[in-house]
């Protein structure tokens, strides 16, 4: 994907996660930093990012705690499938020495997702390195 130079890097990376929900048939896409507050999100018009990002950061929030009571370092990916069979995946990374978490929710939990997600987070790197140096 060929992002814009003239764009800001918001609309860049916003940009890029609306082309992997279409890649994806990905029904929302968040970009949240280390405290799972949004930073970028794209979703199909029933979708409220809102309220999926404040989920994102509380299942972080519950992760982070049982990492540090059972001694396990930290969970680089997350799944969680509810009754209806939708998957919410939250794939965590770094760039730049900023951690920071892609979250997909997945209509179909049989649905393949993480050669797109990881292109997504490869691409994301790039935009992220490029603007803060």
């Amino acid at each position: 994907m060929v992002l814009e130079e003239k764009s800001s890097v918001t609309d860049n990376l916003t940009k890029l996660l609306e082309r992997m929900n279409l890649d994806g048939d990905f029904l929302v896409s968040i970009l949240t930093d280390q405290n799972g507050l949004p930073i970028v999100y794209a979703a199909r018009e029933e979708f409220d990012p809102e309220r999926q990002s404040a989920t994102i950061a509380m299942v972080k929030k519950s992760i982070s705690q049982n990492e540090k009571r059972l001694g396990i370092s930290a969970a680089r990916e997350i799944n969680i499938v509810d009754e209806d069979g939708h998957l919410l995946i939250c794939r965590s990374f770094s760039a730049n020495d900023n951690d920071l978490t892609l979250a997909v929710l997945i209509a179909n939990r049989q649905q393949s997702y993480r050669r797109i997600t990881t292109k997504a987070m490869n691409e994301i790197k790039r935009v992220w390195k490029k603007h803060w140096k």
